[in-house]
């Protein structure tokens, strides 16, 4: 986020969560969300398939989801402790 308010960056995927502060503010412009649905929360600001990127979707619990099971089974097979 910090990138993209110092102009480093043209655009982020970030969390809705994480980026409503700076949205609610003015300082970013939300261009899409990725769900499936609108959020509740930026009822306004329509979906990646309402803009006619069809069946395109990212959801951050599947994401963290798919990357904790890709990289479990190497940590568990190298006997390092994650406890």
């Amino acid at each position: 986020m910090q990138d993209l308010i110092a102009g480093r960056i043209n655009y982020l995927c970030d969390a809705v969560s994480s980026a409503l502060p700076q949205i609610k503010s003015g300082t970013v412009k939300p261009l899409a969300v990725l769900a499936r649905h609108r959020s509740p929360v930026l009822p306004d600001v329509p979906t990646a398939q309402e803009q006619g990127l069809a069946g395109f979707e990212a959801n951050m619990k599947r994401f963290v989801s798919s990357e904790i099971e890709k990289w479990a089974v190497p940590i568990k097979a190298s006997g390092v402790s994650v406890e």
